[in-house]
């Protein structure tokens, strides 16, 4: 009787130690869950611009702009990778750091810059920026971090920029004492030189109206260099400069001759 109630009593201290280990595993188990329940932040790339545009050499400069759009901020610096890809040239790739970590709900995000950004050649060039690539921030989600932009390369660093042009300027010539009063005695064969920052952009001989029309003059200060055997300038109002508009425009001067 006495081993009976031994053994009843054996076999209850069994179920209740079982039941005991399987209530700590579900309560680990709660806890493990409710570990993953924690709000982590959700770092992308929204934006990839590029200051200035893109030409073919060195010396570029490219902007990533990351944003979090979750309640949990970061207070690490963030790491990005940017990868320049252009059709027959190697692929390269650039790290770059945030120069401080970002905040929850930062949708208008943080920049981070690359300089000195390599692009062989003109045509088109494709930028791929990856924020967090190797994982060692936390976050809820990791599949949404990369971001692809096209971007066109028109020109090499460096280069002369287009000469800018302007629009015509035509000189009338009048005999002096007849062009105040509007009668306008016209003088041919005046050779009409325009200067900018003393150097010639333009020059003509005016024609039997004492006309002569120069293209491409630029906006700004010019001056005039105006001869004729036999005959003197007489520069409006003693000077010999004008400002050029944006636009075509006319001015008239005048000659003493013998």
């Amino acid at each position: 009787m006495k081993s009976l109630i031994l053994i009843k009593s054996f076999l209850i201290l069994m179920v209740s130690g079982m039941l005991l280990m399987s209530f700590n595993d579900v309560v680990y188990q709660e806890s493990s869950d409710i570990h993953t329940l924690v709000i982590k932040p959700d770092l992308r790339v929204s934006r990839i611009s590029t200051p200035g545009g893109l030409c073919a050499g060195i010396k570029n400069k490219v902007r990533v702009t990351v944003t979090n759009s979750q309640m949990a901020g970061v207070k690490k610096k963030i790491p990005v990778i940017l990868f320049v890809v252009q059709n027959g040239q190697p692929t390269t790739s650039y790290v770059g750091h945030s120069t401080s970590g970002i905040g929850p709900n930062s949708n208008s995000g943080i920049p981070v810059y690359f300089n000195n950004v390599v692009v062989a050649k003109t045509g088109n060039v494709t930028l791929r920026a990856v924020v967090n690539p190797d994982q060692e921030l936390l976050e809820s989600v990791y599949n949404n971090n990369t971001r692809v932009q096209r971007v066109r390369v028109a020109r090499r660093c460096n280069a002369a920029k287009p000469a800018v042009t302007g629009k015509n300027l035509t000189v009338t010539m009048y005999k002096s004492g007849t062009w105040y009063a509007g009668s306008g005695d016209p003088i041919s064969g005046v050779q009409v030189k325009v200067r900018k920052n003393g150097s010639t952009i333009g020059t003509g001989t005016t024609a039997a109206n004492g006309k002569v029309t120069i293209p491409n003059i630029p906006i700004g200060k010019v001056t005039f260099e105006i001869t004729k055997n036999g005959c003197v300038a007489e520069y409006y109002n003693g000077y010999n400069s004008y400002g050029m508009p944006g636009y075509n425009t006319n001015v008239n001067r005048a000659m003493s001759c013998n």
